[in-house]
């Protein structure tokens, strides 16, 4: 879901919502595959917002599981952070 947001002069914000599902299977083929402790199924909840400046924009948001099944014994972050930088040319 994406919202055009509220201008303050040059400064356009945005806030931004995803839900992000993503699957992963287990290793396959190989020596080094190793099956029983790879794969996963998980949905994140990810508000966020988009700040844009005349030419530069800067997004931002947190990515916080509402589902997750790994396979096998696997460490995952509890919460993931993203920002990004542009510049338009």
């Amino acid at each position: 879901m994406y919202y055009t947001g509220w201008s303050v002069g040059r400064v356009k914000i945005s806030p931004v919502a995803q839900v992000i599902v993503s699957e992963r299977k287990s290793d396959g083929g190989g020596a080094s595959a190793h099956p029983v402790g790879s794969g996963f199924q998980r949905v994140l909840l990810s508000p966020g917002v988009e700040v844009d400046v005349h030419r530069l924009k800067f997004y931002a948001d947190v990515e916080v599981p509402v589902y997750q099944n790994f396979t096998g014994n696997q460490i995952a972050a509890p919460v993931l952070i993203k920002a990004t930088v542009a510049y338009e040319f």
